[in-house]
């Protein structure tokens, strides 16, 4: 994970470990402050140890057949990128100013491309047994399908959203069961297409079948291969959590990506948006009239009582022109018209840290007041910053209930300010498209292939 340097409390701070693949050793080194000093990190890479014999000499069973090198398989150190950001990153808007024919889409599909080309390529066989191993991991989660967690439900009856589908992983998902044999080979890597959100979010975890499968089935993968998985609605210490209430084993993810939407990690990840299968659209024609907006539930006193931020807003912005500001639980039905309409919208922490409405939002090309529980200008998971995205320069990021008063002046000044807030709208039009589903596949895609090319 990577942030970049801030004026909060997260300078000279990274979140997560860069010399163990061991949840309990990264939770450890970062208690105890070794990554002090600016470092931001990235994740494990993993790669067999070269091998002075020839492929044709390796071990081989009683049946002829050649034994893996998983004994030989090492991880080195998480890299490390003192002082800046992970080498991947890229300046998306920059780069799109420069080709006016470019979209950022466009401009990720190339990078990947350009990645590739100086790459050292499979051969014809390594690539044959890349393509062979993706659908061994097929078969190994066959009994954890999209079907299977898409309608398990928890919770109770009248949950609507207690259920694993609906979330962009199952586009991803589909795109790459219909697109592996050309794009293992390519990328190098093997997908692992799980929806997460049924493994890790079905509390009070009661229920440990599917996760007694996920241990049997993940103990069988090949961690000599380079491995990605997508955590929507999810992350690694939900998952943890689960797997200890069920007295089940933490899962091992060296030499693994992770592409992580909630961010509260201690593994290496790199942030992704919270996004729905279907993303937002507004009707042609839509104007601009109303100044600020929030409409959301309470969701943060499930798990945060003391906050109280959500239930602050509708008293702060009662008096703003045009603000189209309610209650804590008093919702729109026309939420997305009144989205699309908006110049503002507010997008407060709910039950984690990130929310399906600093995404949307943009998907509506609103402008997103990101409000973080933490004190500072800090938020703690932001998406796409390695690809040069400036939160602050699309809307406005604010930490803690301490700096709640101030903001509706600050918003109120912002539109006050026709370039500001001309030059705001036409960043969020120029970066609309990154957060849709296709946009996480892009991603996905241009992080991988930079990393099998290094």
């Amino acid at each position: 994970m990577w942030r970049p340097k801030s004026t909060g409390p997260l300078d000279g701070q990274c979140s997560v470990q860069c010399q163990s693949g061991r949840l309990e050793d990264l939770e450890r080194d970062a208690a105890a402050g070794k990554a002090a000093g600016g470092d931001h990190c990235l994740t494990l890479q993993c790669k067999p140890k070269p091998v002075a014999t020839p492929r044709k000499l390796r071990p081989v069973d009683k049946n002829g057949a050649a034994q893996p090198l998983e004994a030989q398989c090492t991880c080195a150190d998480t890299k490390r990128v003192p002082g800046g950001p992970p080498p991947h990153s890229v300046d998306l808007l920059r780069m799109i100013r420069r080709r006016k024919h470019l979209n950022v889409l466009d401009a990720l599909r190339l990078l990947r491309n350009h990645s590739l080309t100086w790459a050292s390529p499979l051969d014809k066989e390594e690539s044959s047994s890349l393509v062979a191993y993706q659908e061994r991991v097929f078969s190994i989660f066959h009994e954890l399908s999209d079907e299977a967690l898409g309608s398990y439900n928890w919770g109770r009856s009248r949950c609507l959203h207690c259920h694993g589908g609906g979330l962009a992983d199952v586009v991803f998902n589909k795109m790459w069961r219909q697109s592996y044999k050309t794009l293992v080979p390519s990328l190098g890597a093997a997908y692992i297409p799980l929806l997460w959100r049924s493994l890790t979010d079905d509390l009070p975890h009661n229920n440990a079948t599917w996760r007694k499968r996920l241990v049997a089935a993940w103990a069988k993968l090949d961690h000599c291969h380079l491995h990605f998985t997508i955590f929507m609605q999810a992350h690694v210490g939900q998952l943890r959590k689960a797997l200890r209430k069920n007295h089940l084993p933490m899962l091992d993810m060296q030499n693994i990506l992770i592409f992580d939407s909630r961010g509260v990690d201690v593994l290496p990840a790199f942030p992704i948006p919270l996004a729905r299968s279907a993303p937002l659209a507004c009707p042609p024609g839509t104007r601009k009239n109303v100044s600020v907006s929030f409409h959301g539930g309470c969701t943060e006193i499930l798990r945060h009582p003391s906050t109280g931020i959500r239930s602050r807003l509708w008293d702060l912005f009662r008096d703003v022109k045009d603000a189209h500001v309610g209650h804590c639980g008093d919702l729109n039905p026309d939420f997305v018209n009144e989205l699309c309409a908006s110049y503002f919208t507010l997008s407060p922490p709910g039950f984690a840290p990130s929310s399906f409405r600093q995404n949307e939002a943009l998907q509506c090309q609103a402008l997103p007041v990101i409000i973080s529980r933490s004190s500072g200008d800090a938020p703690l998971w932001l998406p796409f910053q390695d690809l040069g995205v400036d939160w602050t320069q699309l809307g406005v990021v604010v930490g803690g209930e301490a700096a709640l008063p101030t903001l509706p002046a600050r918003l109120t000044g912002i539109l006050a300010d026709a370039a500001d807030i001309g030059a705001r709208m036409d960043r969020a039009a120029a970066l609309a498209p990154l957060f849709s589903p296709e946009g996480l596949i892009e991603y996905v895609l241009y992080v991988v292939a930079f990393y099998k090319a290094r």
